[in-house]
Order: structure tokens, then C-alpha cells, then sequence
């Protein structure tokens, strides 16, 4: 049976896949500090609709688990409201709070590491308080970079336990990880005084690790996926 890289198909689809999101890379790098963000949204949100295509055609054709699909199909919904309407701000956070959840079901630690999370969460919560951020918006926040945080930490625990089919997991969270981190500092960051170089440095952080980040978590469902599919 050929392998993943003589499918000529698969192989041209996820050339051209990379190939774009390289370029929509340096295109979002470019027009955040040179466009309006009517235009750069666009910009980053066609990026999540291209990894959205792609794990769709690998999923319709793999029928492999169907986690790492939901995570980016909710991860869509989420970038349709924070990224191309720039609007609904905790209806967005909410979305990506069912994304990280289903990471986590993903690395099917179950409630192992709940008490992790929990600590975790609290932890955000005091410290994006403490920042200024607005209750409501604090507790939302901080449910998502609770588990997400989680999710790197008992990722990388399996990589150093030995489970290498982890790496790629433990990549993408953790990048995903430094677009939160880089997001919650331009938020609290944003009108303080003598925070402008702290603002304007993680505003353009954000999608140097946020599209990393999904791609690599595409590519995770198709490695995991294509050795199953053509060994039938």
C-alpha cells in the first residue's frame, strides 16, 4: 500500500496548504503595522478558513478521530467572532473555551488532571485581575488559558514519559499558548501609560505564535490519521 508521501494528491494538497499559510503568514506579519484591521482580519481569518478546508478534505477522507477536527471547526466559530467581526468578544472567548476543552479530551488525561486545571484557572483569574482586566471578561479568559495551560503541561509531561506521538500536540498547544499569553498582555496592556512598547509588541506576538500553532495542530490530525488510512 503507497504511503502518505507517494499520494500524489496528498501530497500536492498539503504542499499547496503550507505553501499558502506561509504566505498568509508574512502577509498578516506585514499589514498589521501597514493596513487597517478591516483589511488584516480578513487577511488572518481566510488563514483559519484555509487549515478549517484542509482538515476537512483529510477528515472526509481519512474518517479518523474526530477531535482534533471539532477543536479546529470550534476554533473557526471563535475566529468568526473575535477575528473577522472583531465583536461578541465573550460569545468568541466561550468558543475557544470548548476548543481547549476538547484538546484536553483529546490527550484523554481526564480528571487525573482536573485539580491542575482548576489551580490553573484561579491562577489567570487572580493575575488578569490583578491587570485590570474587567470581571466577566477575567473568568472567561481565564477558564480558557486554565485548561489550554493545563493541556501543554500534561502534553509535555507524555513526551517526557516517552510517548513521542505527543510532540506535535505539545508543540501546537504550547505556540497556541504564547498567542493567549501574548493576547491577555495587549488587552491589559491597552491605554496604560508607558505600556505602548509592551501593546504594540504583543498585539503583533499574537499570530506569530496563533497560526503556527493551528497549523500544527492540522498536521497532527493528518500524521496521526494517514499511516491508519492506507494500511486498510
Amino acid at each position: 500500500m503507497k504511503s502518505f508521501y507517494q499520494n500524489d494528491l496528498e501530497k500536492y494538497i498539503l504542499c499547496v496548504y503550507l505553501a499558502l499559510e506561509t504566505v498568509l503568514f508574512f502577509l498578516i506579519l506585514w499589514s498589521q503595522n501597514t493596513c487597517p484591521y478591516a483589511v488584516t482580519g480578513k487577511i488572518m481569518y481566510s488563514s483559519i478558513v484555509l487549515n478549517f478546508l484542509v482538515m476537512a478534505f483529510f477528515y472526509l477522507r481519512y474518517r479518523g478521530d474526530f477531535r482534533i477536527p471539532l477543536a479546529i471547526t470550534l476554533t473557526l466559530a471563535a475566529d468568526f467572532l473575535l477575528t473577522y467581526l472583531n465583536r461578541y468578544f465573550i460569545a468568541g472567548v466561550f468558543c475557544f473555551i470548548l476548543v481547549q476543552t476538547t484538546y484536553w479530551w483529546k490527550l484523554e488525561v481526564g480528571r487525573r488532571n482536573a485539580v491542575l486545571r482548576a489551580f490553573l484557572i484561579h491562577f489567570w483569574l487572580g493575575l488578569l485581575l490583578i491587570l485590570g482586566m474587567p470581571v466577566k471578561e477575567g473568568i472567561f479568559c481565564s477558564l480558557s488559558m486554565g485548561i489550554l495551560s493545563g493541556n501543554v503541561i500534561c502534553a509535555w509531561a507524555g513526551v517526557y514519559k516517552g510517548n513521542r506521538e505527543l510532540l506535535l500536540p505539545a508543540a501546537g498547544l504550547t505556540l497556541f499558548a504564547g498567542c493567549d499569553i501574548s493576547l491577555g498582555l495587549r488587552i491589559v496592556s491597552e491605554g496604560m501609560k508607558n505600556m505602548a512598547l509592551l501593546h504594540h509588541v504583543s498585539d503583533n506576538l499574537t499570530w506569530v505564535f496563533y497560526l503556527p500553532s493551528q497549523v500544527i495542530l492540522c498536521l497532527c490530525y493528518i500524521h496521526e490519521n494517514n499511516k491508519k488510512h492506507h494500511c486498510i
